[in-house]
C-alpha cells in the first residue's frame, strides 16, 4: 500500500510527464504563432511584396469602341480607320501574388515601356496608367469582351490571381501613335525583327508613397511573327510572349 509520501510522488511525477507532454504539443504551434506575429510586423512597417509575372502583352491600338458609334453601312472600314488614328495601347496578361503575411491594396497598376531607340518611337520611357480590368464573357456561344477601369484590389496573404489588363496612356507625353508602330512592322527589313522590349509592371499600394516596380519582363518579337503579320491584309496589333 502507498505512503502518502510515495503516493504524492507519483502524482508529482505524473504532473510533470503531462507538462512535459502538453508543452511538446503546444511549443510547434506557439513558435508558429510567434513567427507569423513578427511576419506581420515585418511587412507592416516595410513595403508591400507584392511581385507580378507577366505571360504576354499585346501591342494594339486603341479600342475603336471607344471614338463612336459604328456606322452600320461600313462597320469594318470604320474600324479600320479608327484604329489608324488611335494611339499606341497593349493588354497584358499576368499573375498577381502576395507574398506578405498581411492584407495589401493594389490601389493602382500601370505599365511602363523601354522602346530601344533604334524604333525611333519614345526618346524615353512611356508609362501608361490608364488601366481597365479585361474580362471575356460567354453569351448564346458568342464571345464579348468587357473592360472596366480599374478599382482598388485587396489581395489576401498568399493569393495569386490571374488577370487580363488594358493599358492606355494617359499623359500627352506618354502617347505613341499607332500607325507609327504598324509603319515599323510593315518595313523590310523591319527593326522589329528579333528584338526584345523591356516592360515594367508598376504598383501603388494604400499606406506606401509612389510607384514601384513589381514585375519585369522583355517582349520577345521574332523575325518570323513580323513576317507573318506583314502579310496580313489589316494590322491591328502584335501579341508576344515576356520573357
Amino acid at each position: 500500500m502507498w505512503s502518502l509520501q510515495g503516493l504524492w510522488q507519483r502524482i508529482l511525477h505524473a504532473g510533470d510527464i503531462s507538462g512535459k507532454v502538453m508543452t511538446l504539443i503546444a511549443l510547434p504551434s506557439a513558435i508558429f504563432a510567434v513567427i507569423i506575429f513578427f511576419n506581420e510586423i515585418g511587412d507592416t512597417l516595410t513595403r508591400p511584396d507584392v511581385s507580378a509575372q507577366v505571360a504576354s502583352v499585346g501591342l494594339r491600338c486603341g479600342p475603336y469602341i471607344d471614338r463612336g458609334a459604328v456606322p452600320t453601312d461600313r462597320p469594318n472600314a470604320f474600324k479600320i480607320q479608327k484604329c489608324m488614328e488611335a494611339d499606341l495601347s497593349a493588354w497584358v496578361k499576368l499573375d498577381l501574388e502576395n507574398e506578405d503575411a498581411i492584407n495589401r491594396t493594389l490601389a493602382s497598376i500601370a505599365l511602363r515601356l523601354h522602346f530601344p531607340d533604334e524604333l525611333g518611337l519614345s526618346d524615353k520611357p512611356v508609362a501608361w496608367t490608364e488601366t481597365r480590368l479585361v474580362n471575356h464573357i460567354i453569351e448564346s456561344d458568342v464571345q464579348t469582351t468587357q473592360r472596366w477601369p480599374w478599382t482598388a484590389m485587396l489581395m489576401a496573404p498568399g493569393s495569386r490571381v490571374p488577370l487580363e489588363l488594358d493599358f492606355r496612356p494617359f499623359r500627352s507625353e506618354d502617347q505613341v501613335a499607332f500607325v507609327r508602330f504598324v509603319d515599323l512592322i510593315k518595313a523590310d527589313p523591319s527593326p522589329l525583327s528579333d528584338l526584345r522590349i523591356p516592360v515594367e509592371i508598376l504598383g501603388s499600394f494604400s499606406g506606401a508613397d509612389g510607384w514601384q516596380v513589381i514585375g519585369t519582363c522583355e517582349i520577345d518579337i521574332t523575325k518570323s511573327s513580323i513576317d507573318t503579320k506583314r502579310r496580313a491584309p489589316v494590322i491591328r496589333g502584335l501579341t508576344r510572349r515576356c520573357v
